[in-house]
């Protein structure tokens, strides 16, 4: 079972929201996942060096950091938490990226433009990708990826929150504004930066 659904407090169904399978799409959602995965661990294997780049941004990084949220929640059992306090396989990445984008039927353009956005960030701040940030991250690229290219289909606050339950509506606003603060309110993707990327992801 898919960590994100282990989080899943409430019995109802989720959105209506129709994913359509396409191979290339899901070869979009493993490379993802597989660039996620070789980040954490990578900041997992030199955890003990803390790039002095993260230092500067210490504020931020607080914003996107999930610890406290984790640790204090008492609707989480002891098993899950361990869970999303460590770095996970990429067997399970690839399911909360899969359902996350399930929602409201992200499309392949948005999941390469949302990728180029969060890369441009960790490019910026030098952070490394750990076990209690990446969901925060992804989706907040994901938020401001669909607000510049596809505000119509958007995630909602409740999407959100039914998929991961410890960011409500407020801390998404705080996310998507420190986020876009980061990156310099760049939110420009040129064709050739998307066609690049797209190969990398296809080739």
């Amino acid at each position: 079972m898919c960590m994100l659904k282990s989080l899943q407090s409430k019995p109802d169904s989720p959105p209506d929201c129709t994913e359509r399978p396409c191979s290339e799409r899901k070869l979009i959602i493993k490379y993802f996942a597989q660039y996620l995965c070789s980040h954490m661990q990578e900041g997992f294997d030199n955890a003990t060096e803390l790039p002095i780049q993260e230092l500067f941004f210490e504020k931020e990084a607080e914003i996107f950091s999930e610890i406290n949220a984790i640790v204090d929640d008492q609707d989480i059992d002891f098993e899950t938490k361990v869970q999303l306090l460590s770095v996970p396989k990429r067997k399970a990445v690839q399911g909360f990226l899969k359902d996350l984008f399930s929602f409201s039927n992200v499309q392949s353009e948005i999941i390469i433009y949302q990728f180029i956005l969060l890369k441009r960030l960790l490019n910026l701040t030098k952070w490394s990708l750990r076990a209690t940030n990446w969901r925060s991250l992804v989706i907040a690229s994901l938020q401001l990826a669909q607000k510049v290219e596809d505000d119509e289909n958007r995630l909602t606050a409740k999407q959100v929150n039914y998929a991961y339950p410890l960011l409500d509506r407020d801390i998404l606003i705080r996310l998507e504004t420190s986020f876009l603060t980061l990156i310099d309110y760049n939110v420009i993707v040129r064709s050739r930066e998307f066609k690049a990327q797209l190969m990398n992801v296809l080739l």
